[in-house]
């Protein structure tokens, strides 16, 4: 029997997916596993960072030489898992997690300059099927799919996703861009986990996001129950990012501003745009008019 430790540097509040799927096949052959740090020797060590900025932390980690299997794009963009731990059902229990989580879906048919995800996945592709990952004690399914619906299985994704009748989380968004009668129709049918997730990231996109969002509308879809994301930071104006809220708010739906960080991590935003950011963010454009929210926070 090894002695397997696996690190998760992120430690956000969603799992580690290839963390989940290595703890399954250690698990099933036998093999003990460890979940971050404990004071102890092992025989295998493993350590998975998605954001380059949180690679760092690994160096507080007491050991030394050892030798220690590194993966995720914080790493190594476009490392990969063995076929046999892809598409494994991964370990749950690791993170206590309820949702059936994974990926049906890899890469994307888009090349927006802020996003790594053509680089690191390549050309859109069916990835797995839904029963792969899905447990008979998963109360609902958290999809990390970064473009679903340009993806050649989509329709069957969604139309599975009605039959199995569980809360459902597009967890990347959806691309608003691609809604048709059909997929909006299927969307209508779902429950979810929290909100159905689009983005509305440069003032370009504004002609396709007013027709997918009326086509959301017309299914029948309760617009309180949507949340587009907003890139701020990149390449807009302040005045652009205060026209897409004003706009996605004009659909009834939560905008959520999305601050650019480079690879680094760093995010440099201007004082007004950082403001701008919590004031959306935190719900206050509800409540507070932004030149109130401009005065109480100091800014001219």
């Amino acid at each position: 029997m090894m002695k397997v430790l696996l690190i998760d540097l992120d430690q956000t509040r969603y799992p580690n997916l290839a963390l989940m799927k290595l703890s399954a096949w250690h698990k099933a052959r036998g093999n003990k596993v460890w979940f971050n740090f404990t004071l102890q020797d092992y025989d295998a060590y493993y350590a998975s960072c998605v954001f380059t900025w949180n690679t760092a932390i690994l160096n507080k980690f007491p050991y030394g030489n050892i030798k220690m299997q590194l993966g995720g794009s914080g790493f190594n963009l476009w490392g990969t898992l063995p076929d046999e731990i892809e598409h494994i059902m991964p370990d749950y229990g690791l993170y206590n997690y309820p949702y059936a989580l994974g990926f049906t879906s890899r890469g994307c048919i888009k090349y927006c300059p802020w996003c790594i995800v053509p680089e690191k996945e390549g050309p859109i592709k069916e990835w797995a099927e839904i029963g792969e990952f899905l447990s008979p004690d998963s109360k609902g399914v958290v999809l990390y799919d970064n473009n679903l619906l340009a993806a050649p299985n989509a329709l069957c994704v969604l139309r599975r996703l009605t039959e199995i009748r569980l809360p459902v989380d597009f967890n990347q968004g959806l691309d608003i861009t691609l809604v048709n009668d059909e997929i909006a129709s299927l969307l209508a049918k779902l429950r979810y986990i929290k909100q159905l997730r689009f983005a509305f990231d440069t003032p370009q996109a504004e002609g396709s996001f007013r027709a997918g969002m009326k086509l959301l509308q017309d299914a029948g879809i309760t617009m309180s129950r949507v949340m587009v994301y907003m890139l701020v930071g990149f390449n807009t104006t302040f005045d652009e990012d205060m026209e897409r809220v004003k706009i996605i708010r004009s659909f009834g739906a939560d905008p959520f501003a999305m601050p650019f960080r480079d690879q680094d991590g760093q995010v440099k935003l201007s004082r007004e745009t950082n403001e701008f950011a919590r004031w959306v963010n935190r719900y206050r454009l509800k409540h507070v008019p932004w030149e109130g929210w401009k005065k109480a926070r100091g800014l001219k």
